[in-house]
């Protein structure tokens, strides 16, 4: 009997646990896995609409945008030759993140000495 009731106890008590983020992460790992295993731009696009649409979805759902997603929307505008976008995602990144900040900083003064070359 007094095994039951712990066991009880136990499961009610493990099922109060639940650990909620603080982030809102979407699909971003089905899209990412696939677009470094599968490199194209239909890949690379949908892995960039997965991103914006965690932006998106983050604010809906009163959560932080997940660290890095910024920051790597920065490089995929930097590879699309949109440096003043890049820059944007990298202050937001800094932003959101200030431990980041350091090297958004440094990633940011580079675009700005490309665009002055």
């Amino acid at each position: 009997m007094n095994k039951i009731i712990f066991t009880v106890l136990l499961v009610i008590s493990l099922a109060g646990c639940q650990t909620k983020s603080l982030y809102h992460w979407g699909d971003y790992s089905q899209t990412a896995h696939k677009y470094v295993v599968e490199p194209s731009e239909k890949t690379r696009l949908k892995h960039q609409e997965m991103m914006l649409d965690i932006v998106k979805k983050s604010k809906k759902k009163n959560k932080k945008v997940a660290p890095g997603i910024y920051a790597e929307l920065g490089l995929l505008a930097m590879e699309n030759n949109q440096a003043e976008q890049a820059i944007s995602y990298y202050e937001q990144e800094a932003k959101n993140f200030p431990e980041s900040k350091k090297f958004m900083n440094y990633l940011i003064e580079k675009i700005k000495e490309l665009n002055d070359a």
